[in-house]
């Protein structure tokens, strides 16, 4: 088990406040995938903003949860 776990864990906190939203779904796989992927992950971040970026129009992403600095975020970096 890693030492600073904790101190990570908390760090999404925030981004975890809605849990029913797509956003915190997205935070908790990114998480997952950090500790698991043998890349830690940097695979699916790219493919997920292009996705993102690439939505349709009416897709809005404050519906999803998505806070407007999302790409910002130290998960997703």
């Amino acid at each position: 088990m890693r030492e600073n776990a904790p101190i990570k864990a908390k760090a999404y906190a925030s981004d975890l406040t809605d849990n029913t939203r797509c956003y915190s779904r997205l935070v908790v796989l990114a998480a997952l995938l950090v500790n698991i992927d043998p890349n830690g992950g940097h695979g699916w971040t790219p493919q997920l903003v292009q996705l993102v970026d690439n939505r349709p129009p009416s897709v809005r992403l404050d519906a999803m949860g998505f806070p407007n600095d999302w790409k910002t975020k130290a998960l997703l970096i």
